[in-house]
């Protein structure tokens, strides 16, 4: 990710579509023509035909010219991805910054190990060597993906005064983190839960094993992809919260293009 393209990309001002990209000295039109409405991020999208055999890892360098407000960004450099024959069956992904205690985060992560999950994303927000230190086993295995989140952004107004008036880095871009974990995984996984780390998806229906609602949305939701499931209150005896989850789970499977509700 070149972060100067993420700086431009992310500015409220600059929030827009109108890029055209460059590559091999020819221009090519964004496909996708929707205005975004979250702070962080666009989303664009070329076709270009190559004619190079590429392989994993290999770099090619584009640039991107900003339509709107006559500015180029010169020089991107990317890594190419090949498409996983054999991914693995879900993942979970989640951001992360020193707002999360390690107790929190291993919580949670035994949660989802318990579900059956194949590999969990912490996008990182904030420097925090804590996260190697505390779960180095899980990430030499691979079931810890680490992807640092850590680049320059504006501090956004809009917060109450007794939070300073600005929205702290745990509330700020976690919808560019959303869409980069969407398209950097879905290679590596047949579905995807993009969720917070207060929040604990399982099913009923297959108890200690997510992976199997794969098989089961296929067979019975054929023509949807992600469903949206709301988190719930839970209170002890005494009536005390001892969790909540604030807004929804998102569960991709990485197939179709609908969205289903209350599965």
């Amino acid at each position: 990710r070149d972060r100067s393209v993420s700086r431009g990309l992310g500015d409220v001002y600059k929030r827009q579509n109108q890029y055209t990209l460059v590559f091999s000295n020819q221009n090519y039109s964004n496909q996708f023509n929707r205005n975004n409405v979250d702070i962080g991020y666009s989303v664009l999208k070329y076709s270009v035909p190559v004619s190079t055999q590429y392989s994993e890892g290999d770099t090619i360098e584009f640039s991107l010219i900003d339509n709107k407000h006559h500015y180029p960004y010169n020089n991107i450099t990317a890594c190419i991805r090949i498409p996983n024959p054999h991914p693995s069956p879900m993942g979970v992904c989640a951001y992360v910054s020193d707002y999360n205690s390690i107790d929190e985060l291993r919580f949670w992560i035994s949660h989802y190990r318990v579900q059956n999950v194949s590999m969990v994303i912490f996008y990182v927000a904030t420097p925090m060597p804590q996260l190697v230190r505390e779960f180095r086993g899980l990430i030499r295995s691979g079931y810890l993906r680490l992807v640092d989140f850590t680049w320059p952004r504006h501090s956004i107004s809009g917060m109450p005064k007794d939070m300073g008036n600005k929205w702290p880095i745990q509330r700020s871009n976690q919808q560019a983190q959303i869409n980069s974990c969407f398209y950097h995984f879905k290679y590596e996984v047949q579905s995807l839960i993009l969720c917070d780390t207060d929040e604990f998806a399982f099913s009923e229906l297959y108890p200690n094993n997510l992976p199997a609602l794969n098989s089961y949305l296929s067979q019975n939701y054929p023509s949807y992809n992600v469903i949206h499931v709301m988190t719930n209150l839970t209170l002890n005896s005494r009536f005390s919260l001892i969790y909540i989850g604030i807004g929804t789970v998102s569960y991709t499977h990485l197939r179709a293009h609908e969205t289903l509700s209350d599965l």
